[in-house]
């Protein structure tokens, strides 16, 4: 018995869902990494950081409530595609954080509680932190909402725990990314690289719209005279150790390269 092509995509989609939460946690991340750095050129104390922080937090908080509702009305793939866009922006916006000197924002101080002004560059990575925060709150509903389009009830935890399985795979490799780029073009060349995954992304999505339909086909292939999925886990397995075993051995060498 034959598989729909339709059918065998979603796996695509799964795909695609994944390397979309790995993008959004990588971009999220690169700051926590840099901060060592930025507090040696920027003289960021404590408090300022926490600041800086407390904007994508809230930012991201206050997305969340909207996202839903945006995804609803103008559809998942336009919603995602936005959503993807305003967080690679703001990714890439941290890299002009000290362009406007004269720039100031308001956030809340915990100690003393007050509202206190940002100012120069404390200000232009809180206002990137916004637009990265209200950019990723919508990635988790499209890829809810996607899930729940594209794949029968019987499947959906397992499609949910493989999209969501990129978070983990961000935190192996961005802490071997960030400091390499940065040792070798700059802390502002970490946040243009990391912002501009998103737009790869986005290409090859619509790649995915010709070329995934190979693959569609290929793994149906697999499916049809299998009769499972065990084989596809199982290559797919494979390669995720081949991954491990890549980051195991580059590891020490970027140790070695920051000393």
């Amino acid at each position: 018995m034959s598989i729909p092509v339709i059918s065998r995509y979603r796996w695509v989609i799964c795909t695609l869902l994944f390397f979309a939460a790995a993008i959004n946690y990588i971009d999220r991340q690169v700051i926590g990494i840099l901060k060592p750095t930025l507090q040696v050129e920027f003289q960021f104390d404590e408090r300022s950081y926490a600041a800086i922080v407390f904007s994508f937090q809230a930012a991201y908080a206050i997305g969340l409530l909207v996202a839903g509702r945006v995804m609803d009305g103008i559809g998942v793939r336009l919603g995602f595609a936005l959503a993807v866009v305003v967080w690679s922006l703001g990714a890439m916006a941290h890299a002009l954080a000290d362009w406007f000197p004269w720039l100031q924002l308001p956030t809340v101080s915990i100690d003393p509680l007050a509202v206190t002004l940002l100012s120069g560059a404390t200000a232009g990575f809180a206002l990137s932190r916004v637009i990265l925060g209200l950019g990723e709150a919508g990635n988790f509903p499209a890829s809810i909402k996607t899930v729940a389009e594209w794949f029968p009830r019987r499947e959906r935890a397992l499609a949910t725990g493989i999209f969501n399985s990129g978070t983990n795979i961000s935190a192996l490799l961005t802490p071997l990314l960030v400091p390499w780029i940065t040792l070798r073009w700059g802390w502002q060349w970490a946040f243009i690289t990391t912002g501009m995954l998103g737009f790869v992304w986005g290409i090859g999505g619509m790649a995915g719209s010709f070329g995934g339909m190979l693959i569609a086909l290929v793994v149906g292939e697999i499916l049809q005279r299998t009769g499972s999925y065990a084989s596809i886990f199982m290559i797919a397995g494979s390669a995720y150790l081949v991954a491990l075993l890549v980051i195991h051995l580059l590891a020490p060498r970027l140790e070695l390269a920051k000393l």
